[in-house]
């Protein structure tokens, strides 16, 4: 319990790192000297909070929260266990655990307007509300005095007084640095029900791999295990593989895209974090690279002659190193053991799930046509693509399959497939 101990007073004082070591533009800091200034409330029995403690050592040590990342770290596990999806939490971008304000649009939600007013009238409330808090730290930072504070200006000078600078700074930095943070508790819980259909096959395939099996916890953050998951820039797939990675591993075609197969991404997924980590030497650098690239970090470290994730994140916010990937790693890691003590944050019982359907992988040593193999397999439509998401197109185009291309089938549908091909080669007439 002395390391439960050591973490919940680390929280305590959560605000203290993350700020910038060299500050660019008047970029204020967080000051080292407010330590112990911070408190949390105290927590009764089990809080989620304690995960971040890992009680129970159910982490990999190899995963565990550097001093420097645990304010935003602590800030990602909020949005994945205690915000759901009618929270908007609207908080300072460069030190996200920062929040101003949380914006329930839950009444709004539950109203009989239709589902596009809804959605239309949610966007211009959380807009309203960005733009008042950001035009009121405008006013603050324009404040020769701060006695006589209105309500909303009390609330956001407290929550930037730990914030190193001159006052003024400070608040116009932060008018510069406002947004709006969706909860991801709902979308969380529902990866949870959809993971367990993949996660035996994912940590398997990774452990093959020699690498550990919390990284297969990575599409909780991109994609919440939504197989049909895709991005504005083209990223697909519950690992969010972009259209580039995929064509350089071969694996996108006119009609076939193994991206959307979780199986077959997940085999290229693990090559590229393998990669990342042998070129990087770092975990949190190989899991960031895996958002922004391995040049973009590689490039991050060569400029700030460090490897230590938190001072890249304070001293190079720049480029493409912006929001995205200064907190990938750190809401992988809240993602990570949010998963970890799902039972005791989300009361969820894993006895209660079916097993996973154990899948046979076959690489077809012949060319079939997809209606084919739904008649060999005696599989339906829905069925087979349930297992080879990657062959929709190829599915509705019906066109011939190439050779050697894997697919994943069930135990059943693997023995009336090679039964078919077995019989098959019997009646292919030998040469002479």
């Amino acid at each position: 319990m002395l390391k439960t101990a050591v973490y919940t007073f680390s929280l305590l004082i959560l605000f203290i790192v993350g700020g910038c070591a060299t500050p660019i533009a008047n970029e204020p800091d967080i000051s080292e000297e407010q330590i112990s200034s911070f408190q949390l409330k105290a927590v009764k029995e089990f809080d989620r909070l304690e995960a971040l403690s890992d009680p129970e050592n159910r982490v990999s040590r190899e995963f565990d929260i550097s001093e420097g990342l645990k304010p935003r770290v602590h800030f990602w596990f909020n949005v994945y266990t205690k915000y759901g999806s009618s929270d908007h939490v609207i908080h300072h971008s460069r030190y996200p655990w920062i929040v101003f304000k949380v914006i329930n649009t839950e009444e709004i939600e539950k109203s009989s307007l239709h589902k596009w007013t809804k959605y239309h009238r949610i966007r211009k409330l959380v807009a309203q509300e960005r733009k008042s808090i950001r035009k009121t730290l405008q006013k603050l930072s324009r404040r020769r005095s701060y006695k006589k504070l209105s309500p909303l200006e009390k609330q956001l000078f407290d929550r930037l007084k730990w914030v190193r600078g001159k006052r003024q700074n400070v608040f116009k930095f932060a008018s510069q640095h406002v947004r709006s943070q969706l909860g991801q508790r709902d979308f969380y819980v529902q990866g949870l029900e959809h993971s367990h259909q993949f996660l035996p096959f994912m940590e398997e395939e990774f452990q093959a791999q020699n690498l550990p099996k919390e990284l297969t916890r990575i599409p909780f953050v991109e994609s919440s295990f939504n197989v049909r998951a895709e991005s504005s820039v083209g990223a697909s797939g519950i690992w969010q593989i972009m259209p580039r990675i995929g064509s350089s591993y071969g694996i996108v075609g006119r009609y076939i895209d193994e991206r959307n197969s979780p199986y077959k991404a997940t085999s290229i997924a693990s090559k590229l974090l393998r990669f990342n980590y042998r070129s990087l030497k770092s975990w949190p650098l190989a899991v960031t690279a895996y958002n922004n690239g391995i040049g973009g970090t590689r490039k991050a470290v060569r400029k700030t002659q460090t490897s230590d994730l938190a001072k890249i994140i304070r001293k190079h916010y720049k480029g493409s190193f912006k929001f995205a990937s200064a907190n990938f790693y750190s809401s992988f890691l809240a993602a990570l053991y949010a998963y970890e003590y799902r039972r005791e944050i989300f009361n969820v019982n894993g006895n209660r799930k079916p097993p996973a359907t154990p899948l046979e992988k076959i690489s077809l040593d012949q060319r079939f046509r997809p209606l084919t193999l739904l008649k060999i397999t005696k599989l339906t439509k829905e069925e087979f693509l349930n297992y080879n998401l990657d062959l929709k197109r190829a599915m509705a185009k019906n066109v011939l399959l190439p050779k050697k291309l894997k697919i994943f089938l069930p135990k059943d549908a693997a023995e009336n497939l090679k039964t078919h091909i077995a019989l098959a080669d019997r009646k292919v007439p030998k040469k002479s």
